[in-house]
């Protein structure tokens, strides 16, 4: 798996994303190298189509992809919509989202609480408590546990 930063010279930023990235891959143990690009012209910036520093693609795809109708390319600071308003960089949870999706690293499931959470209405249909709640050699307790989801197919 090909994950890329790319960059301008003297983008205030993009070693936080380099940092984030290399971090969240590291603790997944995820088969990924993170690599800088530098996008020295604004030809560059043409050819590669980049809307801003820093960018971050995985596999030559933008995780936070913009409209292909883009005016122009060139260099410049790139602005991400974070919880905490516009930043130059996304958070590790706007990172972690796309990354789960292209399976770079696991994704987690929904379908988890802990069990004195667990309600009729939190689980109308008891699924959870009857299959989180059952002992088995690898939970002999049958306490809930948060666990990786891996869609089928």
């Amino acid at each position: 798996m090909r994950v890329e930063v790319l960059y301008f010279d003297g983008c205030p930023t993009y070693r936080e994303v380099e940092k984030t990235l290399r971090g969240m891959l590291d603790r997944e143990v995820a088969e990924a190298d993170v690599e800088l690009v530098a996008v020295n012209t604004d030809e560059e910036a043409q050819r590669l189509r980049f809307p801003g520093s820093p960018t971050i693609r995985v596999n030559g795809e933008d995780l936070f992809p913009v409209p292909d109708h883009r005016a122009g390319y060139a260099l410049g600071c790139r602005m991400y919509a974070t919880p905490e308003g516009l930043r130059g960089s996304p958070t590790a949870e706007m990172v972690r989202a796309p990354l789960a999706e292209r399976n770079v690293v696991p994704g987690v499931s929904l379908y988890w609480a802990e069990p004195k959470a667990l309600s009729k209405t939190d689980d109308p249909t008891g699924f959870l408590r009857q299959s989180q709640c059952a002992s088995t050699s690898e939970n002999p307790t049958g306490e809930l546990r948060r666990t990786p989801f891996h869609a089928p197919g």
